[in-house]
């Protein structure tokens, strides 16, 4: 299991979201300008209502490693579990909501 580059291990960032699309594309933007990328990133929307899973959609043409997970709004401890469960990379970061708000 490889990175996007096709060294070291494969690594997914989950990032639970919920009404912040006016911070998605920085956030994703950061991530994409890291030295190692991740082989994905797992954006878990938690039932946002403004126009977040828009933006997403938007960013999936040029970042081919974004994923969306959405579903009704859930706990947190469930909201991160969901993909990870369902990753298949061999490291998953999972960061809490308060980093990207």
């Amino acid at each position: 299991m490889t990175d996007v580059s096709g060294t070291g291990p494969r690594m997914s960032v989950v990032i639970p979201h919920y009404n912040h699309a006016h911070l998605l594309s920085d956030a994703l933007a950061a991530i994409s300008r890291q030295t190692r990328r991740p082989f994905e990133v797992v954006v878990v929307d938690d039932g946002s209502t403004d126009d977040s899973v828009m933006r997403l959609q938007a960013l999936t043409a040029s970042m081919p490693w974004l994923r969306i997970h959405r579903h009704p709004e859930t706990a947190a401890s469930t909201q991160r579990a969901i993909p990870v469960l369902s990753s298949s990379a061999a490291i998953s970061c999972c960061f809490p909501r308060p980093m990207i708000a």
